[in-house]
C-alpha cells in the first residue's frame, strides 16, 4: 500500500510477525474457484532457502537474501533454485544452506501422493517444516524447522518420526 501510487500487480504477504502463516478462508476459496494451486512469492526475506506452505494452496517463498548477515552481501554461501516441471506439476527445490549443506525435495501439487508430504506443514508448536536435506544425517534429522518472531528466526532439526507426532494437521 502506498507505494507506486497504490498502483501495483499484487502486494502481499505471508508472514505475520514473520512466521509463516496459512492462507485466510477467502483468499483459499478465490485460488480453488481460479483454479490457481500454487502461488510463488519473492521479495519476503525468511532464511536461508525457500519457504514453504502447504495447504489446499501451495505458496513458496523465494527469498534468501538475508540469510547470513555476517556475510557482506548479506547471503553469503546460502542459495536455492526451483525447476517447476509443468507435465506433471512438481517442483524440484535444491540448494546449499549457509553452512555448506546441502537440501533436497520435491513439491507436488496439492492433494497429489507424489512428492515430499511434510515440507510446508504447520506443527503445533507454531513452527513449519521449511526444508529438507539431500542426504539424511547420522541421527536422522534431515527436517529444517523454523519459527519466526519479528526478524529472529528460530530453527531446529527433526526426524520424520518427530514431524509427524507434532502435525497441525495433514
Amino acid at each position: 500500500p502506498g507505494g507506486n501510487n497504490d498502483k501495483t500487480v499484487v502486494y502481499c504477504t505471508f508472514l505475520s510477525n514473520g512466521n509463516a502463516k496459512p492462507l485466510s478462508n477467502p483468499v483459499v476459496e478465490y485460488c480453488e474457484k481460479n483454479n490457481i494451486h500454487r502461488v510463488l512469492a519473492g521479495h519476503t526475506p525468511h532464511g536461508d532457502c525457500p519457504t514453504v506452505i502447504a495447504e489446499k494452496v501451495q505458496v513458496i517463498l523465494v527469498d534468501t537474501s538475508y540469510s547470513d548477515m555476517s556475510k557482506p552481501d548479506n547471503r553469503g554461501d546460502a542459495v536455492s533454485e526451483l525447476i517447476l516441471n509443468e507435465e506433471d506439476e512438481t517442483v524440484l527445490v535444491h540448494g546449499q544452506l549457509k553452512d555448506g549443506r546441502q537440501i533436497e525435495y520435491e513439491l507436488a501439487p496439492p492433494g497429489s501422493v507424489k512428492g515430499d508430504h511434510l515440507v510446508g506443514k504447520q506443527l503445533a508448536d507454531d513452527y513449519w517444516v521449511k526444508s529438507e536435506l539431500k542426504e539424511t544425517p547420522e541421527d536422522g534429522k534431515k527436517y529444517m524447522i523454523c519459527k519466526g518472531e519479528g526478524y529472529k528466526l528460530s530453527v531446529d532439526w527433526k526426524t520424520t518420526e518427530e514431524i509427524a507426532s507434532t502435525l497441525l494437521h495433514f
